[in-house]
């Protein structure tokens, strides 16, 4: 029996002559470096592509007999032929899907820019926002970045933002325009600190107060921060000493502390004198448990560790942990003084296979 009456769909029998690589008609040469010829057929990549189309079929159609990709891999290639003649594509990876984006806008193929698109905004969770986030930046892909922001914006900054890449100017100006945000403000300073010393890096300048303070003026993020939402011992002990701020815009913002004159120097900055809205997450189930009540624990010495296991997403909104109080011997020892001790809390957050994701630590006296 010939393969051909084995096939009951369209479909099918071009999946065959795909894989049997039968009267193929062109050779396309892919990739840089380490290239592979690749053997096709010009009417089943002009009927799907403008770009194959005029290629092939135009008035200044290439007469070449192989064609060169050399941005486009081989096995990028290789996927987007299947989807050219099979009429399906399965995603294995965010990058598979970045890359078949690639060719779908090279090739003008609007179909499977929006399957890649589909795939990419299906895909986004904390840890894929950061891998998608540069892929909508490349492609200025609108509604991707704004989905991208939307994850930033509901998360603190330590849970998402990687060591060894970061975002573009564009992208930063728009987290700081979002009025709704779990973002501190401090956070929001904070990244905008660590874009200019990468953006100095990138430029090859020395990372001096100097040369961030004028980055960041130019990007014009200084008018995006909400200053007056920092209370005065913060903006001078935290702010202040970065050194990037000069002496006339610190003398204006301590100035201005006071409410008065603000409408004289609105345009200088951003004058909001509110924080930005908390976003509330509403779309989980809020679990109460009945606490089991306990007089009293006692600890001489050691670590006292807690552990807590899920096997689903959820958000931790906080812990409270319950301080040290003196027994009746301290308080006579002490007669009735006021006692302190150090105390240091670590949260850490494992994966399934015990990976650290993330950690924090808060190190601070207590008074009993």
């Amino acid at each position: 029996m010939d393969w051909q009456d084995t096939k009951s769909s369209l479909s099918c029998r071009f999946k065959e002559l795909y894989d049997l690589n039968l009267w193929t008609d062109c050779n396309f040469e892919v990739g840089e470096g380490n290239t592979e010829i690749i053997k096709c057929h010009k009417i089943v990549l002009a009927v799907s592509s403008p770009v194959f189309a005029a290629l092939f079929y135009g008035p200044l159609a290439d007469k070449s007999s192989i064609v060169k990709v050399p941005d486009i891999e081989p096995d990028v290639f290789k996927l987007l032929l299947k989807y050219l003649y099979c009429d399906a594509v399965e995603f294995t990876s965010i990058q598979e899907a970045g890359d078949l984006l690639y060719c779908a806008k090279k090739y003008m193929m609007d179909h499977l820019n929006c399957l890649c698109l589909k795939y990419l905004n299906g895909s986004m969770q904390i840890s894929t926002m950061w891998e998608i986030l540069n892929i909508a930046q490349d492609f200025d892909e609108e509604d991707l970045l704004r989905h991208c922001i939307k994850v930033m914006c509901r998360f603190s900054s330590n849970i998402w933002l990687p060591s060894d890449d970061f975002m573009n100017s564009g992208t930063l100006a728009r987290l700081l325009d979002e009025p709704n945000t779990n973002l501190q403000e401090m956070e929001l300073w904070n990244l905008v600190l660590i874009w200019a010393e990468r953006e100095c890096n990138l430029k090859n300048l020395p990372g001096t107060a100097e040369n961030k303070r004028y980055l960041i003026n130019k990007s014009g993020f200084l008018k995006k921060i909400r200053f007056f939402t920092f209370t005065k011992s913060e903006f001078n002990e935290l702010i202040v000493p970065t050194g990037i701020l000069n002496d006339k815009f610190i003398e204006l913002v301590n100035s201005c502390m006071d409410k008065q004159s603000l409408e004289q120097y609105r345009s200088e900055f951003d004058f909001s004198l509110n924080s930005r809205h908390q976003i509330w997450n509403n779309d989980f189930t809020v679990c109460y448990r009945q606490h089991n009540q306990k007089t009293g624990f006692y600890r001489t010495s050691g670590a006292f560790k807690t552990v807590i296991v899920c096997n689903s997403l959820i958000l931790v909104r906080g812990f409270e942990v319950y301080s040290q109080i003196p027994s009746v011997v301290d308080f006579v020892l002490n007669h009735g003084k006021v006692n302190e001790y150090h105390e240091k809390i670590y949260l850490r957050v494992f994966d399934e296979d015990n990976n650290l994701i993330n950690e924090s630590i808060k190190s601070e006296s207590s008074t009993y």
